[in-house]
C-alpha cells in the first residue's frame, strides 16, 4: 500500500505540465538611460505598447524565467530557478542580477546575496546558478526577481521579470 501510494504521488507530480514549463511570458528589453521606470513600461499591455509615446525603443532581446523548483543538482535541498535572455542578434553584453525571496509572515525577505551572471558578444545568456540551501522541509512561499541589462549598439536596455510565487518544502528558519 505504501509503495503504491508513493508511485501514484510521483506519477501525479510528473504529469503536472506546469512542473516542466515556463510559468510566464517573456518580457522585452527597453532602452533607458537607467533602469528606474522599467516596471511602468513593461507593465503595459500590447495594445498600450502600440500606442506608446514615441521614443520608447525595444531591444532585440527577451528575458524569460523558468519555473521555481527544488534543484536536482542540490539533492532537492536547494531552491532556485533559471533565467534566460535570448536575442535575435549578437549584442555587446548581457547581464543578469537575480534575487530569491521567501515569505516570512507579512514580509518578503531576501534569501542570501544577489546572484549575477554575464557574457559578451553572444545571442543568449542562460543563468543556471541561482540556488539557496534549505534549512528544513517546512513549506515556504518563494519568489524571485531577475533584472537584465543588455548593451546593444552602445546603448543600455533593461528588463525585469518576477518569478510567480510557489510554495515549496524548503524552509529557512
Amino acid at each position: 500500500m505504501f509503495f503504491t501510494k508513493k508511485i501514484l504521488t510521483l506519477l501525479f507530480s510528473l504529469s503536472d505540465s506546469s512542473y516542466f514549463s515556463t510559468e510566464s511570458q517573456p518580457v522585452e528589453y527597453v532602452e533607458l538611460p537607467e533602469p528606474g521606470n522599467i516596471d511602468a513600461i513593461q507593465g503595459s499591455s500590447s495594445a498600450q505598447r502600440l500606442s506608446s509615446p514615441a521614443g520608447v525603443n525595444y531591444g532585440p532581446c527577451l528575458l524569460s524565467i523558468e519555473y521555481l523548483h527544488l534543484r536536482k543538482s542540490g539533492s532537492y535541498q536547494t531552491v532556485g530557478y533559471k533565467a534566460k535572455t535570448t536575442c535575435s542578434e549578437i549584442v555587446e553584453s548581457i547581464h543578469h542580477d537575480t534575487d530569491l525571496r521567501y515569505k516570512f509572515y507579512a514580509w518578503w525577505l531576501k534569501a542570501g546575496s544577489t546572484t549575477s551572471s554575464s557574457n559578451r558578444f553572444q545571442r543568449s545568456l542562460y543563468q543556471q546558478n541561482v540556488a539557496f540551501p534549505c534549512k528544513n522541509n517546512n513549506n515556504t512561499a518563494w519568489s524571485g526577481t531577475t533584472a537584465g541589462t543588455i548593451i546593444h549598439k552602445g546603448k543600455p536596455y533593461y528588463a525585469r521579470k518576477n518569478v510567480p510565487v510557489k510554495t515549496l518544502a524548503c524552509g529557512v528558519q
